[in-house]
């Protein structure tokens, strides 16, 4: 399917989007837009996210965060037994 139009920009350079344009594009508020200009003519699409197409990927496994709270544990015991060393008392 294809839209296409005839529209003004107006003195602030914006450029209104028919809504049919929107609906065809897939377009909508807020959205990401890559606009490309060539001499003769300007493409806009819709911008691709890259945080939005990697959604998911750089989740943390449980057994990482487990690991982690088990070095923090330690970071926390090997401080503890450090000041108690300096302070000049035994373990």
């Amino acid at each position: 399917m294809e839209a296409r139009i005839i529209t003004t920009i107006d003195k602030q350079g914006r450029i209104y989007l028919h809504e049919k344009v929107r609906k065809v594009s897939g377009l909508t508020a807020g959205a990401l837009i890559e606009i490309i200009a060539r001499p003769g003519e300007i493409i806009i699409r819709p911008a691709k996210s890259v945080a939005r197409e990697s959604q998911g990927i750089f989740r943390v496994k449980k057994d990482f965060i487990s690991a982690l709270r088990d070095i923090d544990s330690l970071a926390r015991k090997i401080s503890v037994i450090k000041a108690i060393r300096e302070l000049g008392e035994t373990v």
